[in-house]
């Protein structure tokens, strides 16, 4: 049948965007897994729920939410002009089913979608390049010397708009070098994730088609590049040591998994971790004692860091769906059913976290937030965000330690259903800044 309306833009809408948690809240009324008719699908919002989903991989079986994103008419009709398929196709399974008939090679299941045993293989060829020692302790002096970097260059103004000025470019300049990618070329491909990355969500309009598919293609255009480059030219960086990596019967990757996983490692990189630098900054900042806590002991950082994931998920919620029946939470899920963990509302489960909705440096189970998942499909670039966020709270609160809030902003937040970031987040200090 076709859907005339996406269900994900009614259900979150911008309002709701803005301010999720009351929502998540109604539907924690209903039990820690509700069933919501108008998206057709189980909404799990308890934490031990959530973690008995994810440990439980073979029932409740990673999947892309492509039919909660199901597209309006308008759009179908723009993918299939611009791929050359039916409308039908378009409408039916979106970039999924162009990717089918088109070669619109970005649909390639690999860590993020993928399943065993197809995962295994996935995260065994990828941990050879991708480990936390080259993402979290071989890159730490390079952390520390973008954060420096980018400080030094707006330190004497005494205002910065920390998303675009620090946020943005820390992590991307910090996944460029782990990559092997030119650093002058994070702009290039910050703008072409942005842009891109609305395809996941499920709210686009027509206007909007051309734009996204255009800027995902042109990223994978400049992975695919990069990856023939080090085919003739291998150098020690992460994209090189994927080219190289076998799986256990010594068999290398494919180009498009090779691209799959390079776009994963990509957002694994530094997409979440700009969301969740503002969303932290935020948090210690609207409140001048949780600053000067840290400031007075920053052996509190690591706990501010996990405590900041907890409270605002960068990623709000993801999707399963299950092998079979299956008994969750009480709740009866019926086999090949549509099940949204949303990890935004089981970071603040009161049976998990006493006083939920407050910031406590001294929180004793702040790291067992899911913000970045749990089990098989942990989110492989969780060793790098957090060392990215432990440094630029260091850094930021030494050099500018009368750092706040500007008090006339909105704080309104990009108009996406699940990547939670802040449009702009404007900053002040004084004019002492130390060196």
């Amino acid at each position: 049948m076709t859907t005339t309306t996406n269900p994900v833009s009614e259900f979150f809408n911008q309002d709701v965007i803005e301010d999720p948690y009351p929502t998540y809240e109604k539907l924690r009324s209903q039990g820690p897994v509700a069933y919501v008719d108008s998206l057709d699908a189980y909404m799990v919002t308890g934490h031990a729920e959530c973690m008995t989903a994810m440990r439980n991989h073979d029932v409740f079986r990673q999947w892309d939410g492509s039919e909660l994103n199901a597209i309006n008419p308008d759009v179908a009709e723009e993918l299939a002009e611009m791929f050359g398929v039916d409308a039908e196709t378009a409408q039916k399974g979106g970039l999924r089913g162009i990717a089918s008939t088109s070669g619109f090679g970005l649909m390639v299941d690999t860590l993020v979608t993928a399943n065993p045993p197809e995962h295994t293989r996935y995260r065994h060829v990828t941990n050879q390049a991708w480990s936390a020692k080259r993402t979290a302790v071989d890159a730490e002096p390079r952390i520390r010397e973008v954060t420096n970097f980018l400080v030094d260059d707006f330190a004497g103004s005494g205002k910065v708009e920390f998303m675009s000025s620090f946020a943005a470019p820390m992590p991307s300049l910090v996944i460029s070098e782990i990559l092997g990618l030119p650093k002058e070329d994070w702009t290039k491909f910050k703008e072409w994730s942005d842009v891109g990355l609305t395809l996941l969500g499920g709210n686009l309009e027509r206007d909007q088609v051309r734009a996204a598919v255009t800027a995902m293609m042109n990223l994978t255009a400049y992975l695919g590049a990069a990856i023939e480059t080090r085919r003739s030219e291998s150098t020690d960086d992460a994209l090189s040591a994927l080219l190289r990596a076998k799986d256990r019967d010594g068999v290398g990757l494919e180009q498009q998994e090779l691209l799959s996983i390079a776009l994963h490692l990509l957002g694994a990189g530094h997409e979440t971790t700009i969301n969740a630098m503002g969303n932290m900054m935020w948090l210690i900042l609207r409140d001048a004692e949780v600053r000067d806590a840290i400031l007075a002991d920053r052996s509190l950082i690591p706990n501010a860091v996990n405590e900041s994931l907890r409270l605002e998920a960068p990623v709000q919620f993801l999707f399963r769906q299950t092998s079979e029946a299956s008994t969750l939470g009480g709740t009866e899920v019926p086999g090949d059913a549509k099940v949204c963990l949303i990890f935004a509302a089981a970071n603040r489960d009161p049976a998990v976290f006493p006083d939920p909705d407050r910031f406590d440096l001294h929180r004793e189970n702040s790291r067992h937030h899911v913000s970045f998942g749990f089990g098989i499909h942990r989110c492989i670039g969780e060793p790098l965000s957090i060392k990215e966020l432990e440094l630029a709270v260091d850094t930021l609160l030494t050099r500018l330690p009368d750092l706040q809030l500007h008090p006339d902003q909105s704080f309104d937040h990009n108009p996406h259903p699940f990547l939670r970031r802040f449009k702009e987040l404007q900053l002040t200090y004084g004019s002492s800044v130390a060196s």
